[in-house]
């Protein structure tokens, strides 16, 4: 993902079929795997791994299951269902659920992303605003100070929460 490749259909078949495989992780492990599928495949695998997450009250995993689909939804033109997934996600931060496997401040940017897409400005503005509070007044302090500038300026998704206020 960081040298933007893409992961061979196979792998990520295989990927989906193992993790169905374990009843207590396996709704977890898929949330991650949709992270590498193209978008299409995220939104159709979504809504029956969203009832198996709800109904075990896996909110962390729900919360970047959202995150996954409101991007693959704008991706796709799908404005509306992007929009409604980002408002999702963004309930569940307000909430205080952190995403699994999903850095807290890319939800935010994606949720940023997709409501400013939508035309939906305030929404957007307050993700944008959770995003950068979260950065500096929860991780910036317990940053050390050799890796200050690798926090601030190397990390994609830090840089550009900052950068947009």
């Amino acid at each position: 993902r960081a040298l933007h490749q893409h992961t061979p259909d196979d792998l990520l078949e295989e990927t989906w079929a193992l993790a169905k495989l374990d009843e207590q992780r396996g709704p977890s492990l898929s949330v991650r795997t949709l992270r590498s599928w193209p978008a299409d495949q995220v939104l159709k695998r979504a809504e029956p791994l969203a009832k198996t997450l709800s109904t075990r009250e896996r909110h962390g995993a729900l919360l970047a299951l959202k995150v996954h689909v409101a991007r693959a939804a704008c991706a796709q033109g799908q404005t509306d269902t992007a929009a409604a997934a980002a408002r999702a996600a963004a309930g569940l931060l307000e909430t205080g659920y952190a995403p699994e496997s999903m850095y807290v401040p890319e939800a935010h940017l994606v949720v940023w992303q997709v409501l400013t897409q939508a035309q939906a400005h305030a929404e957007a503005a307050a993700a944008l605003r959770a995003g950068t509070q979260w950065i500096r007044s929860r991780a910036l302090p317990e940053v050390p100070a050799p890796f200050l500038d690798s926090f601030l300026n190397r990390n994609p998704v830090n840089r550009e929460l900052l950068a947009l206020v």
